[in-house]
């Protein structure tokens, strides 16, 4: 199976409100299917990947809208960042996309929460979701024979003490590992 990767920055921030206050805890189920790249010899994919801050998903209603913004756009999987989600876990949504979640716990209450999308049309092709550290999270994808990894990170601000920073760099590094061929 082919490939072909593009990028796309959706424009949402306008429709989605910016509560903080999560409401919800979420349930810690998996995605069905983990089957491998089982299209034939020759066929391509075209996948797209965007990343966005939500600045909040807090609550079903904010999920609600990120889903009815994403009617016109095409993509497969979003990093999402922001998400002030309580829980880590996979949920099917109503339109029968993923999201996994790795928010806010007990052992790190202060995170602001990471989360991919999946769009319902590769949620077969998806191998794992991993949780590396509270501003790192990773999604590997099964293609043709090989794994496509992608990181979603949310790095340090400038007011942040340089050790802080460096140790952001090292678990970036360190989730990516060599277990796939490709890392976004």
């Amino acid at each position: 199976m082919g490939v072909s990767i593009n990028w796309a920055y959706p424009q949402l921030a306008e429709s989605l409100g910016a509560r903080r206050t999560p409401s919800h805890e979420v349930p810690k189920s998996k995605p069905p299917g983990r089957c491998g790249a089982d299209r034939g010899k020759g066929s391509t994919a075209t996948l797209h990947f965007a990343t966005y801050n939500t600045k909040t998903l807090a609550s079903q209603e904010d999920l609600e809208q990120l889903q009815d913004q994403l009617k016109g756009f095409k993509w497969s999987v979003i990093g999402l960042c922001e998400t002030y989600r309580k829980g880590e876990g996979s949920v099917e949504l109503s339109d029968r996309s993923w999201l996994y979640d790795a928010g806010r716990t007990e052992e790190s209450p202060n995170t602001k929460g990471l989360a991919f999308l999946v769009h319902k049309d590769i949620k077969d092709y998806i191998e794992s979701f991993d949780k590396h550290s509270d501003r790192i999270i990773s999604c590997k994808i099964k293609l043709q024979g090989e794994s496509l990894q992608l990181i979603e990170a949310y790095a340090p601000t400038t007011e942040y003490d340089d050790a802080d920073v460096e140790i952001f760099y090292e678990e970036r590094e360190n989730a990516m590992g060599p277990k796939c061929k490709y890392n976004l």
